[in-house]
């Protein structure tokens, strides 16, 4: 939960020896692999950065009321160190119990509750890394993941046996639980990734929810990937926080409704504050070394490059020298850039690059099978999903209102609250229309932005 540390007077030289580099990074993407990794025409190219296009348009005043705000809203969601504790020590006190049961085994924080950005009261997501010869007994080693087997019936025995092992082993996990005094346990054997859903006493005063999966290796990747941008620049939690807020509020949030998730919302503001160049493409610094020292995280499950810079303590206060704008400045030009800037009908939002990459070269222009990919948002290590991939042409207009509404307000009045503000239906502006999504006020300039979206389609 630490905030950045100043730099000592040797981090500094550090700093000034990488900085260099690092914005070349930003400039020039960052990691992967393929063609398409390395491709220069692979880059959409916006000129203008959202703060110096508002440079002149707020107040220093304003700026300092918004950023006041954001980190209220930091400070009222934020958990406090005694939840976290508590959190840590349920996870370890879990492991504890597995492992006497399955040694070899290794618990693990992810998503929010690992990233450094859980919100209080937030469920905690829980990830068991089990070996191979422990989760699928019965198969022999010339079956595991990554040999060669050509014979396609017996290829598809052995996945069918392997989600049988797993089954059998989230029943034999739930049963631990249970008699280990975990809450409500059920075994979600049927969910795209199974799950054991269960509920712990915190040992304050309240219960946890808490979802435990299996080998669930790129959502860790993903969890220590976010955790590491969050202690590269201190406002990138507040920023992140006061975004969280905005979408749950104004109703723009849930996938199963067409809108993005909460994850994807948070890449959104790493590549933006990339873009300004608060934040380094952590997945191309370090890359040429870690590839000479054959880095295990370049090849994972023998698919994914999963390598980013992790010696991120050598990074502090580059943020603050590349750009030292106020929190309020960074947050309206998160809503001005996404609103006015960003060119979703040809571009791909990708923190793997630090840059934006094209719908073209990703061959995401069209909509394929259930992926839609009207806003494009590439997942930084499985990198052929679009994290976008649920919004439509309906919802997508949801969000871009939300987006011009929100600059509308902060441009005019600076008020943040207002723009915070729950969303009713008494704001839907025309109610008699069935199926026409969320309507949004905006001003004229962000109804002429979406008309002109509009007659480009």
């Amino acid at each position: 939960l630490c905030l950045c540390p100043q730099p000592s007077t040797q981090q500094q030289q550090q700093q000034q020896q990488r900085q260099q580099p690092q914005q070349g990074a930003q400039q020039q993407g960052g990691g992967g692999s393929g063609k398409e990794a390395r491709s220069k025409s692979a880059h959409v190219a916006v000129k203008e950065t959202a703060t110096k296009a508002l440079h002149d348009r707020l107040t220093e005043a304003q700026i300092g009321s918004i950023s006041d705000v954001v980190m209220k809203v930091f400070g009222q969601l934020v958990p406090q160190d005694d939840e976290m504790a508590a959190r840590t020590k349920i996870c370890s006190k879990l492991e504890q119990a597995i492992q006497m049961q399955w040694p070899g085994t290794k618990l693990q924080l992810f998503g929010s509750s690992g990233n450094n950005l859980c919100t209080k009261g937030s469920d905690l997501d829980l990830c068991l890394h089990v070996p191979y010869d422990l989760l699928h007994p019965n198969n022999d080693s010339q079956h595991r993941r990554g040999a060669q087997n050509r014979d396609r019936d017996r290829h598809q025995k052995l996945q069918k046996q392997k989600k049988k092992d797993l089954e059998s082993f989230l029943m034999k996990l739930a049963v631990l639980l249970r008699n280990g005094g975990m809450i409500d346990v059920e075994p979600i054997t049927t969910a795209r990734v199974p799950i054991v859903k269960f509920k712990v006493r915190d040992g304050i005063a309240s219960t946890l929810e808490c979802d435990l999966c299996i080998n669930n290796v790129l959502a860790c990747f993903n969890t220590e990937l976010l955790s590491n941008f969050t202690m590269l620049d201190w406002r990138v939690r507040p920023l992140v926080y006061c975004i969280k807020l905005w979408v749950k509020r104004r109703k723009i949030h849930e996938p199963y409704k067409g809108y993005l998730s909460s994850y994807s919302y948070t890449l959104m503001v790493i590549h933006y504050l990339q873009r300004e160049g608060v934040l380094v493409c952590l997945q191309d610094l370090g890359r040429q070394e870690a590839e000479a020292a054959r880095d295990p995280a370049l090849l994972v499950l023998d698919k994914y490059d999963c390598y980013f810079y992790r010696s991120v303590e050598a990074l502090a206060g580059i943020g603050e020298s590349c750009n030292a704008s106020q929190l309020g400045l960074l947050l309206v030009g998160f809503f001005y850039f996404y609103s006015r800037l960003f060119p979703i009908k040809e571009a791909v939002i990708s923190v793997r690059k630090g840059d934006m990459l094209s719908k073209k070269d990703k061959g995401w222009e069209k909509p394929k099978e259930r992926n839609r990919h009207v806003i494009c948002i590439e997942d930084p290590f499985d990198v052929d999903v679009d994290l976008g991939r649920y919004v439509d042409e309906l919802t997508i207009k949801d969000i871009q209102q939300e987006l011009g509404r929100a600059v509308d307000i902060l441009l005019q009045t600076g008020d943040l609250d207002q723009v915070l503000k729950e969303w009713t239906e008494d704001e839907v502006a025309d109610p008699a229309t069935p199926g026409s999504g969320l309507q949004r006020s905006c001003s004229k300039e962000t109804a002429l932005h979406l008309e002109d979206d509009a007659h480009d389609s």
